[in-house]
């Protein structure tokens, strides 16, 4: 190529380059939001920039509050300053970058600042989880924690599940049902004592089945040590998918064995709680990427599939439904899966300004039943 045409060529591969990075998404935008703030310190002696590095993060803090603010409603937020404080007080750690546009010295001895921040929406989020500050932040799965049949440490098997529930209620899922329940448990009908069947009777997405084991108590002159071996499977209970299965052991100790053995049924739950709730946690957030599901179940006066039609078609005009499956129709009976981007209350509220008729409406959690008139 001759020395004449390089710039030309070279201009081409630039732009042919800039429109490739145009057409291409970006991922990280997706996850980001920019916010405008503004920040002010006072001015010590003769340290302007001092004050100015100050009014910064003063402004940095701002936007971070600002933006928590944005994310969510005062239903949704736990009044916690302390835990709150440990968010704002590293407000550098959510901001991907920042450009101050405005700064000024006042004549009140302050220096302000007005920054536009670029906020790391899920780096934020996933704290604030983390933190329990939101109730409700990913709207986590309705969990249930039942026993396996044939356990011969009853007690101990009643605590670590107990244990296991209150773990998961501190971490704010909704747990519908725990020990005493057990695979023994025969309120589902016909499903039996399955994960599957005890789940979908109590309208829970995820059960936590487990199973305790103990070894022989040691007494070592002091205390009383018993090896107490924890399993537990998470289970999908639309589905039967397990999407976790964990195992700890641990070695409780007491004055007596039995006091060995109840130490170590809390000891092992406590361990398992926290690799079991990210394992769902995790398995929650891709599966409601698109909206949350929920299953709603239609009764008709009678068998009439053209209304049955009509109200399908009604739901499918809200604004927020992704997705409606009818999965089964029976006797004026239908049962549909809707996926819907939006607070329950609100799908609630939108359901009974939209469908004409609705006589009864029952509402727990993502279940819904609807009688027309």
């Amino acid at each position: 190529m001759q020395n004449g045409h390089r710039p030309a060529f070279y201009t081409l591969i630039l732009s042919m380059l800039m429109l490739v990075v145009s057409l291409c998404p970006s991922a990280a935008k997706d996850n980001t939001q920019t916010a405008t703030a503004c920040g002010e310190a006072a001015i010590q002696g003769d340290n302007i920039a001092g004050a100015r590095a100050a009014a910064v993060e003063n402004a940095l803090r701002n936007a971070v509050e600002r933006h928590v603010g944005a994310m969510m409603d005062a239903r949704s937020i736990v009044k916690n300053d302390r835990l709150l404080e440990q968010i704002y007080t590293h407000s550098r750690g959510y901001i991907s970058e920042y450009e101050v546009i405005r700064e000024k010295k006042a004549d009140s001895g302050l220096y302000r600042v007005t920054v536009s921040a670029v906020v790391r929406n899920e780096e934020l989020k996933s704290r604030l989880a983390e933190l329990g500050v939101i109730k409700q932040m990913m709207d986590y799965p309705r969990i249930g924690v039942m026993a396996k049949d044939g356990n011969r440490k009853p007690e101990a098997h009643r605590l670590a599940g107990q244990a296991m529930a209150g773990f998961f209620t501190d971490k704010r899922f909704d747990v519908v049902a725990q020990p005493p329940v057990d695979a023994s448990d025969r309120s589902a009908g016909a499903g039996g004592g399955s994960p599957g069947a005890v789940g979908r009777a109590r309208h829970a997405e995820i059960m936590v089945v487990y199973a305790l084991t103990a070894g022989a108590s040691r007494f070592d002159e002091v205390m009383e040590t018993v090896p107490v071996t924890l399993s537990a499977r998470a289970v999908v209970t639309s589905t039967g998918q397990v999407l976790s299965s964990e195992q700890t052991r641990v070695f409780g100790l007491g004055d007596s064995a039995h006091g060995a053995l109840m130490d170590g049924a809390r000891k092992s739950a406590e361990r398992l709680g926290p690799e079991l709730a990210e394992d769902i946690a995790g398995w929650w957030a891709e599966y409601t990427a698109n909206g949350l599901p929920y299953r709603i179940v239609l009764k008709l006066p009678s068998a009439d599939g053209r209304r049955a039609a009509y109200f399908q078609e009604k739901l499918r005009s809200i604004p927020g439904v992704a997705r409606l499956t009818e999965r089964s129709t029976e006797k004026g009976t239908s049962q549909m899966r809707l996926t819907f981007k939006g607070r329950p209350t609100e799908l609630k509220r939108q359901i009974l300004d939209t469908v004409p008729g609705i006589g009864k409406i029952i509402f727990k959690g993502r279940y819904m039943e609807i009688t027309l008139e």
